[in-house]
């Protein structure tokens, strides 16, 4: 009779494993998919038309489509503060990067409104746009601090995925201990029980919530 009810025991902790696993592993594949959607708004409505203004050979050309980057990184917030999550770096620098593009606007308005403006000075304000706008490495990419699609979230979003991360680990460990080998059977105790595994479990949970909250505030 004890080992049945041992036996059942053990199915219900597989399972509440098997239910944490699953969780776990939805809101790590939540925050990518949340990454990569952010992504794709960021190169549609910023960085897409960052590069249009790049490739502009006049300064009408440029200027709405600087605007429309501008305006969407306004409207977003996207105008102050680092993209960081351990230490700052100027390359992660929001407010920098928001102020060039301000000013490479006004030298686009000041260009476009002085009728007497000659070829020259025209080429040499879209030359200093591209170079603005664009990076000249290995590959030519769009100027912009990396993690900036997901701002302000960065630091919330890396906590969420080693979190859940943290717990798949101890809900399959907990799962394979009731599996197998490894199970709870007659005359035999167990190495770990699942309390022992859901109390870790909860423990990093709650670390990772105040240290979210604090990233927050």
């Amino acid at each position: 009779m004890s080992y049945r009810s041992s036996n059942n025991g053990n199915h219900h902790a597989k399972l509440l494993c098997l239910a944490v696993l699953s969780l776990s592993v939805v809101s790590a594949v939540w925050v990518v998919g949340f990454k990569i959607y952010r992504k794709v708004i960021f190169n549609i409505e910023c960085s897409g038309h960052l590069k249009r203004a790049s490739d502009a050979n006049t300064p009408e050309k440029a200027r709405p489509e600087l605007d429309k980057a501008i305006t969407f990184l306004e409207a977003r917030r996207l105008t102050t503060g680092y993209t960081s999550i351990l230490y700052q770096t100027p390359n992660e620098d929001i407010g920098f990067w928001y102020t060039n593009l301000v000013d490479a606007r006004k030298e686009l308005d000041r260009i476009i409104h002085n009728r007497e403006s000659t070829q020259l000075e025209e080429s040499n304000v879209l030359m200093k746009l591209r170079e603005t706008l664009i990076d000249h490495g290995e590959t030519l990419r769009v100027t912009a601090p990396p993690g900036i699609s997901v701002y302000p979230q960065n630091t919330s979003l890396l906590l969420q995925f080693v979190i859940s991360f943290a717990i798949g680990i101890l809900a399959f460990i907990g799962m394979t201990h009731f599996t197998g080998n490894g199970g709870r059977y007659r005359g035999s105790k167990p190495r770990i029980t699942l309390i022992e595994v859901l109390i870790v479990g909860c423990t990093i949970f709650i670390i990772a919530a105040i240290a979210i909250a604090g990233a927050a505030g």
